[in-house]
C-alpha cells in the first residue's frame, strides 16, 4: 500500500513516516507540505492513500483533497488534523475524503485507518462523531453531503445510550452486542481514561450531537461503521 504524507511540519511527517514505514505492507512513497504539492505528487506517484493535514500555509488540506479527489482513479484521502470544527469537518467530507482522524489518535488506530481508507471503508475519529451527528440532525437532508447521511442508526442508538450514562457493558446488554463491538463504536469511549471514564464526561459527544433515544430497537444484523478510536 502506497501512502503520500501531507503536512507542513517536517517533524510530524518524520514521525508518520517512521510509524507507517515500520508497518508491514505500507510504504510511504512521498511527502508534501501543502495541498497544491499533494496534488502534483499524487499525480506523479499514484499513492493508494493520501494522509493530509487541514490547516497548512499555501493551499490548505480541504482544497488539496478536492484537487486530489478530482484526479482520474483518485487515491483515498484521510484527514489527520488537530482541528474538528464544523467548518473543517463539513469541508473535508464535502471534498470527498474517506476519513477524518485527530492527531491524538493512537498509533494502531492510525495504521488501521490507513488500511481501511485504501479499502474504501470510512474511518472517523470518535471525537468527531458528535460534530457529524449534530450537523446531520440540524441540516435539511438535501444540504447534508452523502458522507454524513451514511451515519448508521446503530451509531445513533449507542450515542443515545451514552447520553443516558450507560457503561459499555450496559450498552452491550441493551443492544445485544458484544462489549468489544460496543467499544469499537468509539462514541462510547470518547476520551476514556485508563480505568474507565466518568459517566458525566461520557455524555459530551451525545450532548453535542443532540441525539435522542430511538423509539424502537435496531436489527442485530445492521452493519456499523468503523469509528477509529480504541478503548
Amino acid at each position: 500500500m502506497r501512502v503520500l504524507l501531507v503536512d507542513d511540519e517536517s517533524l510530524v511527517r518524520a514521525g508518520l513516516r517512521l510509524l507507517l514505514d515500520g508497518t508491514g505492507g505500507i510504504s510511504v512513497v512521498g511527502e508534501a507540505v501543502d495541498g497544491a504539492e499533494a496534488y502534483a505528487k499524487a499525480q506523479a506517484l499514484r499513492p493508494d492513500v493520501v494522509l493530509m493535514d487541514i490547516r497548512m500555509p499555501g493551499t490548505d488540506g480541504i482544497r488539496g483533497a478536492e484537487l486530489v479527489r478530482g484526479l482520474t482513479d483518485p487515491p483515498a484521502v484521510l484527514m489527520l488534523t488537530a482541528f474538528d470544527t464544523e467548518a473543517d469537518v463539513l469541508g473535508a467530507f464535502t471534498a470527498g475524503v474517506q476519513g477524518f482522524l485527530l492527531k491524538t489518535a493512537k498509533p494502531q488506530v492510525l495504521v488501521d485507518a490507513v488500511r481501511h481508507a485504501a479499502q474504501g471503508r470510512p474511518q472517523v475519529d470518535g471525537e468527531v462523531l458528535g460534530t457529524l451527528v449534530g450537523m446531520a440532525s440540524r441540516s435539511a437532508p438535501q444540504a447534508v453531503p452523502p458522507s454524513l447521511q451514511a451515519l448508521s442508526e446503530r451509531e445513533r442508538e449507542i450515542a443515545a445510550l451514552v447520553a443516558e450514562g450507560l457503561s459499555n457493558e450496559e450498552i452491550a446488554a441493551r443492544v445485544h452486542l458484544a462489549v468489544p463491538t460496543v467499544k469499537d463504536a468509539s462514541v462510547t469511549d470518547h476520551g476514556q481514561a485508563q480505568g474507565g471514564q466518568p459517566r458525566a464526561d461520557r455524555r459530551r459527544v451525545s450532548d453535542r450531537a443532540h441525539v435522542k433515544t430511538p423509539a424502537r430497537p435496531l436489527r442485530r444484523d445492521r452493519a456499523g461503521v468503523d469509528w477509529g478510536r480504541e478503548a
